[in-house]
């Protein structure tokens, strides 16, 4: 269902989000996922203007990020529910960039498969995770996005706002990712990577 789509688009008029520089992370909010970093990027990025962090999703730290959120009266942050699968396509395209944020360690045991929509939709992606883990080597083998070291605020603004203010990167490393998941995580890749694999186990 995902491909490249205008960004602005239904999605964006729905939920009034306009001509924002859409940070998105839609996803699993939960203990091992380090989202307290999107409330801390909100603050420091609070003086940047037309900035927007627009977490899309549920789980168990949904309700202290909510509450994060109200105390400190950010405005540059907001929250929507788990949207229908028929919007994904429109719902990634209102992005202008993707965000994934893990715990220290984390990332060495887990790999977060909504990865593969992000790169579909053509969009950047700036990790928060550890350097050396499976997501980490992934966005560097197709050069379509930016690693930072996961809880780290400093880093991680900076690659957005550089993001921000690039669109010609932008373009080209959301353009990387869906080239480089076409050509090797589409159904034909794949089977032809198990054909390999079976060939050469048979010679043996």
């Amino acid at each position: 269902m995902v491909k490249p789509l205008p960004r602005i688009n239904s999605f964006r008029q729905q939920h009034n989000l306009g001509d924002q520089f859409v940070v998105m992370y839609a996803g699993n909010i939960g203990y091992t996922h380090g989202t307290e970093l999107l409330v801390e990027a909100a603050a420091k990025l609070a003086a940047t203007p037309n900035v927007l962090i627009l977490v899309i999703g549920g789980g168990s730290k949904l309700a202290n990020l909510e509450r994060l959120v109200r105390e400190h009266g950010f405005t540059n942050i907001r929250f929507l529910p788990i949207q229908p699968p028929e919007l994904l396509p429109e719902m990634l395209a209102a992005a202008d960039v993707f965000v994934i944020t893990m715990k220290p360690g984390v990332g060495k045991a887990s790999f977060p498969g909504r990865i593969y929509n992000f790169l579909l939709a053509a969009r950047p992606v700036v990790a928060s995770v550890d350097e050396d883990s499976d997501l980490a080597r992934l966005l560097r083998r197709a050069d379509s996005g930016v690693v930072t070291p996961p809880g780290n605020v400093e880093d991680f603004c900076r690659a957005l706002t550089h993001l921000l203010d690039n669109s010609e990167l932008r373009q080209r490393l959301g353009r990387n990712g869906a080239e480089y998941l076409a050509q090797n995580y589409s159904s034909q890749a794949v089977v032809d990577k198990y054909e390999a694999v079976i060939k050469a186990v048979t010679r043996r």
